[in-house]
């Protein structure tokens, strides 16, 4: 049995292509790279999370920073780091489930977003198109009617 790098799940041999936790591709495994990129705001509120690490709210707070600042990869990175010294950790257990959840709420939101500013695009470019058919129109009228007269 094997574990996956990225959120730490047990795989049985052979039983997926990917992770059934966090979905990286078993392909992926090797090349994954968990350390978290360097980042000035996370790592002081990481730090600072340190002394208040087996209480709920510090570990909230963090992870509302790190979801503002749109680093919720960072602070699972971190995590995971600390989930790696010592796997018995509830509080870094819980902090860490509740990131692949934020994560994947931000994904289940997002595409309604993108397919809003696409929907958007499309009537933009169809009235452009419109408008630009109109104008031709006109000018091809205005041309016929000259030659004619």
């Amino acid at each position: 049995m094997s574990e996956c790098p990225k959120c730490g799940e047990p795989r049985p041999a052979g039983e997926r292509a990917a992770c059934r936790r966090c979905g990286l591709r078993l392909d992926r495994w090797d090349a994954f790279d968990d350390a978290p990129r360097p980042d000035p705001v996370l790592d002081r509120a990481f730090d600072a999370l340190a002394p208040r690490w087996q209480e709920p709210a510090a570990h909230e707070a963090f992870l509302s920073l790190a979801q503002a600042h749109g680093t919720l990869d960072g602070a699972a990175a971190r995590y995971r780091r600390a989930l790696r010294k010592d796997p018995a950790d509830a509080a870094g257990r819980a902090a860490l489930d509740k990131v692949v959840l934020l994560a994947a709420h931000q994904q289940a939101v997002a595409p309604r977003d993108s397919l809003r500013a696409f929907r958007i695009a499309y009537y933009v470019a169809v009235a452009l198109a419109a408008a630009f058919v109109v104008a031709v129109a006109a000018v091809v009228a205005r041309y016929a009617s000259l030659r004619r007269g």
